[in-house]
């Protein structure tokens, strides 16, 4: 069984108790079309709302195009797009993510390594 929502919210407090006050959420699809992701996002909203911080919906990221994934050309243009809505989460003072799945936590990752960002 997984424990997408309070699993997630267990990481976002984290977050929260770390002093991180502007956090992300990032997905590669649309959020409400895949109920795992649905019930993941559910968590960081209630962790967010229910520890007192705004909920700033231009903290959420959904990038909604699909990858062929051993297309290298396809697989760079993925990545300068994940680094590029890193930088412009960075650019709202963001300072921490959530990711939806360790996968596209791991290409955020790399995209910010593609663009020369720290990481956030």
């Amino acid at each position: 069984v997984f424990e997408n929502r309070t699993g997630t919210k267990a990481i976002v407090n984290y977050l929260i108790q770390m002093g991180h006050r502007k956090i992300a959420f990032f997905a590669n699809c649309n959020i409400a079309e895949m109920s795992s992701i649905k019930e993941r996002y559910d968590g960081y909203i209630e962790a967010i709302t229910e520890s007192g911080l705004p909920l700033t919906m231009d903290y959420t990221v959904e990038i909604k195009k699909k990858t062929i994934m051993n297309d290298s050309a396809e697989v760079e243009k993925m990545l300068l797009t994940y680094g590029q809505a890193a930088q412009e989460l960075m650019e709202k003072g963001v300072t921490a993510v959530q990711c939806c799945t360790d996968g596209v936590a791991y290409l955020l990752a790399q995209g910010c390594s593609v663009r020369r960002l720290r990481k956030i």
